[in-house]
């Protein structure tokens, strides 16, 4: 396994449990994320993009199981360990946020509790730098008083803060590697841009692989590097952004690109816009 890969996905099946028979959510799927590097999984929803990003970390539902696939995680094969085995991993070694901040969080907790709990599970929440570290991790992500905000609940913070928290929470162990899935779904235009410029920065200043699951082919031009389409649980096409873009090769790639930008020809000016957005 080459070092050089923060993950490496193969052949992964997912199913769900139907009684006495067995429905396919993920069919073979095989990927690869290099260090430092995003990967946009795209496609439309209820495609196996979320189901793969859960089967990633062993958090699936109870009725869906991971049936085959071999998943390398910095270089070390995790997809045959137990459940208590896999825990360390989360958190330290890959970190995962998600759609839907405020339904992440405990509504009677505060900030202060969900770092707390985040760090203690991995033997640092009753440490003397505890609180150091979760200012420190608030602090990386924007916020200029990250006292104040430890001290408060979920319901007094808006979606953007509460997204910004979310990531704050995943990277406060200092993870290599980043699942994000849908990470701006349910913001405003406005603290969309702010969670993507967020992500890019601490991208490049940690030097993290990220996996980017989106159905938002405007998120992808501005982030990802390298696209992989994804289509009733398959991989249907994957490659650079510019290519992908402007090159098309797939039935459903095609789609895809029609569907959210209107005409097919506007396509071709797309690399120039993505690589404006990254000199912002």
């Amino acid at each position: 396994m080459a070092s050089a890969s923060a993950l490496t996905v193969r052949d992964l099946h997912v199913v769900l449990r139907n009684g006495d028979s067995f429905v396919p959510l993920v069919k073979g799927v095989s990927f690869a994320v290099g260090e430092g590097e995003i990967l946009g999984l795209i496609g439309q929803s209820g495609c196996g993009k979320s189901v793969t990003c859960l089967s990633l970390l062993d958090l699936l539902p109870t009725n869906l199981s991971r049936t085959q696939g071999e998943i390398w995680l910095q270089g070390r094969l995790i997809s045959g360990l137990a459940s208590s085995a896999l825990r360390p991993y989360r958190g330290r070694d890959a970190a995962m946020i998600l759609q839907n901040p405020m339904s992440c969080f405990n509504p009677i907790a505060t900030v202060r509790s969900h770092f707390a709990e985040t760090l203690s599970s991995h033997g640092l929440g009753k440490s003397n730098g505890f609180m150091q570290q979760a200012e420190e991790s608030l602090a990386e992500v924007g916020f200029p008083n990250p006292n104040e905000i430890l001290g408060l609940y979920p319901f007094q913070m808006s979606g953007g803060m509460l997204q910004r928290v979310m990531v704050s929470l995943a990277l406060c162990l200092h993870a290599p590697f980043l699942i994000a899935d849908e990470p701006t779904t349910d913001l405003d235009v406005l603290s969309q841009a702010k969670i993507l410029d967020l992500l890019r920065v601490l991208q490049q200043k940690r030097k993290m692989g990220i996996l980017l699951v989106t159905h938002d082919l405007g998120v992808i031009a501005r982030l990802a590097g390298t696209v992989a389409v994804m289509e009733q649980g398959e991989i249907v096409e994957t490659g650079p952004v510019n290519r992908i873009f402007s090159e098309p090769r797939h039935p459903f790639t095609k789609m895809l690109l029609e569907a959210h930008f209107g005409l097919y020809q506007a396509v071709s000016s797309l690399p120039q816009v993505k690589e404006a957005l990254h000199k912002r």
